[in-house]
């Protein structure tokens, strides 16, 4: 016979989908550009959502929010695993482990177990984060990309059209 396949659940989407976000680029672990102009965008808005909320996010990939939302989720998410695994990459693998291997209670949140590998607490968490990504220089987002390189292409073509 052949053996099932275990059922694998993410208790979290926020490292689900920001670890995805962080294997993404080559090499892995470089900014991941697109989610980096997103991330951006929602910070400059002031649409990063507090930790504590981006972390309430269970199984699935932000279920119930809109697109925007979304979208600034999943920046966030990629942003906050880069920072952490650039900044604490053993608290965060620890923690990751952690999760792997034991299930939390109903009534116990895994934020706590983060805070607990990382030995600090939340505000002082947050505010290095946004000085992490603060230190970026500003990323375009890829539609403004591809489309500056339409324009340009179009002015070359208009050049050489011009020389007929």
């Amino acid at each position: 016979g052949t053996t099932p396949i275990p059922e694998i659940q993410a208790d979290n989407s926020w490292f689900v989908e920001g670890l995805a976000g962080y294997m993404e680029p080559t090499p892995v672990g470089s900014p991941n550009l697109e989610r980096l102009a997103d991330a951006q965008d929602a910070r400059r808005l002031q649409r990063l959502l507090p930790l504590e909320f981006l972390h309430t996010f269970r199984l699935g990939s932000f279920p119930g929010m809109a697109t925007q939302s979304m979208l600034s989720a999943y920046a966030q998410s990629w942003a906050l695993c880069h920072f952490l695994m650039h900044r604490h990459p053993e608290a965060f693998l620890a923690y990751l482990d952690r999760l792997a291997r034991e299930r939390p209670r109903a009534d116990e949140d895994t934020l706590a177990w983060l805070l607990e590998s990382l030995h600090q607490e939340l505000r002082p968490l947050e505010q290095e984060f946004l000085a992490h990504l603060d230190q970026f220089a500003p990323e375009d987002p890829p539609w403004l990309k591809r489309y500056q390189e339409f324009l340009t292409l179009r002015e070359e073509l208009i050049t050489l059209a011009r020389r007929w």
